[in-house]
């Protein structure tokens, strides 16, 4: 659930011109003359805090009458449900896949109503976004800070291996064929990989998603696991290590030990990540660092693992809540993720400032004509217990030692078991 940060440098002139939102006035006036103060509580690294700080500041400058405290709860889910019974529920709540079973469970609100009534428009977010905070009609949290599953590659070792850099329309073989030829063997033994896999769930999900499957059915019942095309997805994803061996098995990536197949030291061709990594990437690849959307199969895929914000239930501040909410979403709002660098903002707006800020060489090009393939998986209530599960399940897959067919019934029957003990 924790969303990794970093922070990159900014030229003074894209500094200049986000400095300038700082005195763009809120979506409205504030709620209330009365003073009023809010608690914010969120998770991640100092540099979060900081900014979710930089950001309530700016926020009570222009909203005197509001002040705003943020607190980073480590162990969020347990930390703050443990706030919410002892009757110190914060006012605002960072959420992310587990919105929807904190908004089921009665701790943050359906925002649906209040947007309707103040006609907020769900346009300024990127697409795909808000399905993340959706369900069954109900919104429990707005998109905040955006991002998605996607592809890091060395530009180096595609020159090496002469062949040209990914493409937005490139397919599963290209891939296949790319990761092929910067894969090395000397000895016996790889000593470079075509690609670096993960098992982490928006890497094989996205995978699933391109090849038109799903893990739980439309109607949150069962696992569907069995479905030809969810195998298809979750079998590419395997064959790269097992049938292809362009991917590093477990025990494989295990044996490299403190040095292990890693893109930023040259032994890596591409990579799953998300756009949090590009200061730690690029400080290693410089300008050899490229990004590219995930390969397409029936259709294309990028999963989205963004961080929204929600009114947590029992707030006794519910409009001042979502003045403040409101205005996180417009350009001031967004300005500090955008000069932190952190994973980038979910508005529209906010993204187009975060590409101007890109290091050198690198390009947002590719990507963007993708956008409309960032997608939210489907989300029940249970999402954290579907995702302990689904992992435990996966892990004598992503071994080797049973096939996705084998799988299947024992997979679907669990996740069945999950989704029925959240009615």
């Amino acid at each position: 659930m924790s969303i990794k940060s970093r922070i990159a440098l900014l030229s003074v002139s894209s500094l200049t011109a986000l400095g300038s939102l700082a005195l763009v006035a809120p979506v409205s006036a504030a709620a209330a003359a009365a003073p009023v103060h809010l608690v914010w509580t969120v998770w991640g690294s100092p540099l979060d805090t900081a900014t979710y700080q930089l950001r309530a500041n700016e926020y009570h400058a222009l909203h005197p009458n509001v002040s705003i405290s943020v607190i980073n709860l480590p162990k969020y889910d347990q930390q703050v449900e443990t706030m919410i019974a002892g009757g110190k529920s914060p006012d605002i709540m960072n959420v992310a896949q587990d919105g929807v079973g904190f908004g089921v469970n009665g701790a943050v609100m359906n925002l649906a109503p209040l947007i309707k009534q103040s006609h907020f428009n769900l346009d300024r977010f990127s697409p795909g976004y808000i399905g993340e905070y959706s369900y069954r009609g109900a919104i429990y949290g707005l998109p905040d800070r955006g991002g998605y599953s996607m592809i890091f590659y060395n530009k180096a070792l595609f020159r090496k291996a002469h062949i040209p850099y990914p493409t937005s329309n490139w397919t599963w073989s290209d891939f296949l064929h790319d990761a092929q030829k910067m894969t090395i063997v000397q000895g016996g033994k790889t000593v470079q990989w075509g690609f670096a896999g993960s098992g982490w769930w928006p890497y094989y999900g996205a995978l699933v998603h391109e090849a038109g499957g799903h893990f739980i059915n439309p109607d949150e019942t069962t696992g569907m696991i069995s479905s030809p095309a969810t195998q298809a997805g979750l079998n590419f994803a395997n064959d790269l290590a097992f049938k292809w061996h362009v991917t590093p098995t477990p025990d494989e990536a295990a044996n490299f030990g403190a040095n292990g197949p890693n893109i930023a030291r040259g032994n890596i061709g591409m990579n799953m990540d998300s756009f949090w990594d590009i200061k730690t990437l690029y400080g290693s690849l410089g300008q050899n660092l490229g990004m590219a959307p995930f390969p397409r199969d029936k259709m294309g895929g990028m999963e989205t693992v963004g961080t929204g914000v929600a009114i947590a239930a029992q707030s006794k501040n519910v409009q001042a809540d979502w003045q403040f909410l409101q205005w996180l979403s417009t350009p001031a709002g967004q300005r500090q993720i955008v000069i932190n660098h952190e994973d980038m903002p979910a508005t529209k707006y906010g993204l187009s400032l975060w590409i101007k800020t890109l290091p050198k060489g690198l390009s947002y090009s590719l990507l963007a004509p993708d956008a409309r393939d960032v997608f939210s998986p489907r989300i029940p209530p249970t999402w954290n217990q579907l995702q302990t599960t689904e992992g435990n399940d996966l892990t004598p897959f992503w071994d080797g030692k049973i096939s996705a067919s084998a799988l299947a019934p024992k997979m679907d029957q669990d996740i069945a078991g999950v989704l029925t003990s959240g009615q």
